[in-house]
C-alpha cells in the first residue's frame, strides 16, 4: 500500500468516514510498515486503533438489581405523614375552645366568658360615671 492511500485513509478515519473495511487494511498496513517510516498523522491513526482495540477488549462486571418498588425511606416518610395528617385534627378537636382568659387562665366554658365580659363592662360604665360630689364640688360657690 503506497502513502497517499493510506494517507487517505487516515484523513477519512479522522473524519469518521472509514468502514470496518477500511479500518482493517489500516491495521494490516501499519502492521507491516515501521513505527519510524509512518509521519505523525498515521502514528495518530495507530495509536488510536491501537488504544480502541484494547478498550474494547476490557470487560467490566455489571450487576443489576431490580427495584421492587419505592425504598424504605420513601415509606417511612409516607407512614409519618399519614399518621401525623389523621392526629393533629384529632389533637385539636380534643382540645377545648378558649373564649378569652381571665387572670391568665383560659376560659372554656361559654357562659363563665359571657359573665365575665359582663362584668367587665359593669366595671367600665362604674368608672365612667361622674361621682356626685365631684360635681357638686365643681358648680359650688366659695
Amino acid at each position: 500500500m503506497d502513502n497517499r492511500l493510506l494517507s487517505e485513509l487516515c484523513e477519512r478515519y479522522f473524519a469518521g468516514a472509514t468502514s470496518l473495511d477500511d479500518e482493517q487494511v489500516l491495521r494490516q498496513a501499519f502492521q507491516r510498515f515501521d513505527k519510524n517510516s509512518l509521519d505523525a498523522e498515521m502514528q495518530a491513526v495507530k495509536a488510536m486503533m491501537e488504544c480502541g482495540e484494547s478498550l474494547s477488549s476490557e470487560r467490566v462486571a455489571v450487576t443489576l438489581r431490580h427495584s421492587s418498588g419505592l425504598s424504605w425511606r420513601v415509606k417511612l416518610a409516607t407512614a409519618v405523614a399519614a399518621v401525623a395528617i389523621i392526629l393533629i385534627p384529632i389533637y385539636k378537636l380534643s382540645q377545648p375552645t378558649v373564649y378569652g382568659y381571665y387572670n391568665g387562665e383560659p376560659i372554656t366554658s361559654l357562659a363563665e366568658a359571657e359573665a365575665r365580659a359582663q362584668d367587665i363592662f359593669n366595671n367600665l360604665a362604674q368608672a365612667e360615671l361622674p361621682q356626685v360630689n365631684s360635681i357638686e364640688n365643681l358648680f359650688e360657690l366659695n
